[in-house]
């Protein structure tokens, strides 16, 4: 008997089988590795991303087709990324993310980004930047009240 488990001799061969205690316990831990190797994969993505639009030969539509292959990829772990990414960055990786989320354009962050804004525990340009963000996704109060004023002007109602 080893630490791994139990072997058992046959007529020709050894075999190894694990004792089962330890493998719900390996089972655990592979599914945090497989987490921390996506989480990893992400940030790397994100930081790609990052360079990518910080180059001033990337075209918008460029940007724009690798946000979509990593949102593909990722899902809404993308949004969280650029956001927690948003807050720690400095202020020069933090413009280019503002145009990632502006591009993104994911509904799911603009509470987030609305938060993050009117929360002065965060520093004033982080705040800016978040309202930046819900500006250029048109998710400011100004723009939400004059797209309920046309809708009444368009029915013929004032």
């Amino acid at each position: 008997m080893t630490s791994k488990g139990h072997i058992l001799m046959g007529k020709d061969s050894a075999k190894l089988f694990p004792q089962k205690a330890h493998t719900l316990e390996n089972r655990r831990n592979i599914v945090e590795l497989e987490i921390f190797e996506s989480r990893r994969h992400l940030r790397q993505k994100v930081h790609e991303l990052i360079q990518l639009a910080t180059t001033t030969i990337t075209s918008t539509e460029e940007i724009k087709r690798n946000l979509a292959l990593i949102r593909k990829e990722f899902d809404e772990q993308l949004s969280l990324q650029l956001l927690r990414t948003l807050i720690r960055a400095d202020s020069q990786e933090r413009h280019t993310i503002v145009l990632l989320l502006i591009l993104l354009n994911d509904p799911q962050t603009i509470t987030a980004l609305r938060h993050i804004s009117l929360d002065e525990g965060f520093s004033r340009s982080i705040r800016l930047s978040a309202a930046l963000v819900l500006a250029g996704m048109g998710e400011t109060e100004e723009t939400n009240n004059n797209v309920q004023h046309i809708h009444v002007h368009a029915m013929g109602i004032r």
